[in-house]
């Protein structure tokens, strides 16, 4: 964590009652996670204390103008997408993120065990990467090792960073 906005829901921030109780100005605007998220960028860029790497929830991971604000300003990304999101494999194919894993990761080849000690202790998951159209974007998967439960994860490789899975787990977990 690097820097905090207060989040206020859309209907509390609508409410002239409740906005009064909070002490929210009338000049200031709705503003939703992912706005607030590139506002904190915006201000870390200014000031050159972005970290290269960002990572989020779905929240985050489901706005394209958090995506297109990190990618236009080269700043890598690890940022989870729900089961439904559509991954472009070609330019003539987007598949359902649950799709590319019942298509191309079926045998335990596609997966690689991978151990990270992150702020909730030691973590180990089965990962896997797979290519998208774009050189630099791929779908990372994570596969808990015993349900089975899948989580993906949306990802942005600005050009000449070093990259091997390990690195996008590593911004995925800490």
């Amino acid at each position: 964590l690097v820097a905090a906005r207060l989040y206020i829901p859309a209907d509390q921030f609508a409410d002239p009652d409740r906005r009064a109780a909070l002490g929210i100005a009338e000049d200031i605007v709705f503003r939703t996670k992912p706005q607030l998220a590139m506002d904190i960028c915006a201000d870390m860029i200014a000031d050159h204390t972005m970290p290269p790497w960002a990572a989020g929830d779905e929240v985050y991971g489901r706005s394209g103008e958090l995506r297109t604000f990190l990618q236009d300003n080269q700043i890598g990304y690890v940022l989870r997408v729900g089961s439904a999101f559509g991954v472009p494999l070609r330019a003539d194919l987007s598949v359902r993120a649950d799709a590319v894993v019942t298509r191309y990761l079926r045998t335990a080849a596609g997966w690689q065990v991978c151990s990270v000690t992150g702020s909730k202790g030691e973590r180990r998951y089965g990962w896997a990467w797979v290519a998208t159209s774009s050189p630099r974007h791929v779908l990372l998967v994570r596969k808990h090792l015993v349900s089975g439960e899948l989580a993906y994860h949306y990802c942005y490789l600005p050009p000449g960073r070093p990259l091997t899975l390990m690195s996008l787990v590593r911004v995925r977990v800490c």
